[in-house]
């Protein structure tokens, strides 16, 4: 939403059930790798990771112009997902299978910088800001701005609350 600032239904649809698998993901924390929370734990990164794939499919759909970018972005989330799908059902690999997880993230923001930059040299034959600006997802800065400004205002709040 912090991309797009659209107000459909999907969007909330999506991050209402982002909301909850991550939810599931705070409450079976506790314990270690062996803890039988931790075959949920796995199940709920499995479940977040997959939503975010299928989601990153809709908007490589919906918008051709980042279709590669996005396409890159689905695949690492699915790849993710089962990673998190086989750290449930293999406890004796799950703290690796688990901190595979944990950096998945920065791998992904690596992987779409890397793919931007090679998808634009190989497409465009440079690398220049408006060509990286063909194939990157577009941002809506007003809407950056002024989440920006909330979080200022709000985190301002919390210090005066607390003084």
């Amino acid at each position: 939403s912090s991309r797009f600032d659209n107000d459909d239904l999907v969007h909330k649809v999506f991050w209402g059930l982002y909301g909850i698998g991550t939810l599931g993901i705070l409450m079976h924390v506790t314990g270690g790798c062996h803890h039988p929370n931790a075959f949920y734990e796995a199940c709920c990164f499995s479940y977040v990771y997959g939503l975010m794939a299928l989601h990153y499919c809709r908007i490589a759909i919906a918008l051709p112009r980042c279709t590669i970018l996005t396409s890159a972005q689905a695949v690492m989330m699915a790849l993710l997902s089962s990673l998190a799908v086989l750290a449930a059902f293999y406890p004796e690999h799950r703290a690796l299978l688990f901190w595979i997880v944990a950096m998945g993230y920065p791998l992904t923001v690596a992987t779409q910088i890397i793919v931007t930059l090679c998808y634009s040299y190989w497409v465009y034959g440079d690398n220049s800001a408006e060509t990286r600006h063909r194939v990157d997802l577009p941002l809506n800065i007003e809407f950056h701005i002024n989440r920006f400004h909330g979080f200022m205002m709000m985190v301002l709040g919390q210090l005066a609350l607390a003084v």
